[in-house]
């Protein structure tokens, strides 16, 4: 799986690294209007739902249910939207972070080098299409527990 997200592997290690997600796709070729429109729709719909959920949980009881179910509901709608064009958004919190993953940390400063570090929170998700990948991800990232 990590070879699916291996992106720096088509550019150069430095050039890939001030790369956008904007880039990402004149280089992979451009995507109609509606499809990135689709795109763009799908990564804020992403965010909202991020922040509806976190608001969500301080409920409690059916009216927490309801809202989580709404979201849940949301959210299938927006993952079948894409699939029709053939495209998915790809989460990967919890998995430890490797150099080549399609995601862009914010973060990485913080860290040594030796440290042993795993993506803590998707900033925006990576976005994929049936060639590969469309759009790279932002992420936060943790030292590992051991």
């Amino acid at each position: 799986m990590r070879a699916l997200f291996n992106w720096r592997g088509l550019f150069g290690r430095q050039d890939a690294e001030k790369l956008s997600g904007e880039d990402i796709r004149s280089v992979l070729g451009h995507l109609d209007a509606a499809t990135d429109a689709v795109i763009k729709i799908a990564i804020e719909s992403w965010r909202f739902g991020r922040i509806f959920e976190k608001t969500a949980v301080k409920l409690k009881g059916a009216e927490h249910e309801r809202c989580m179910n709404q979201l849940l509901s949301f959210n299938k709608k927006i993952e079948n939207s894409l699939e029709a064009l053939g495209l998915r958004m790809v989460n990967i919190e919890g998995t430890p972070f490797d150099p080549g993953i399609a995601a862009t940390p914010l973060n990485i400063a913080d860290f040594k080098a030796d440290d042993e570090l795993v993506v803590d929170r998707m900033i925006e998700p990576i976005i994929m299409g049936k060639d590969g990948l469309i759009r790279v991800g932002r992420v936060t990232l943790r030292k590992m527990e051991r």
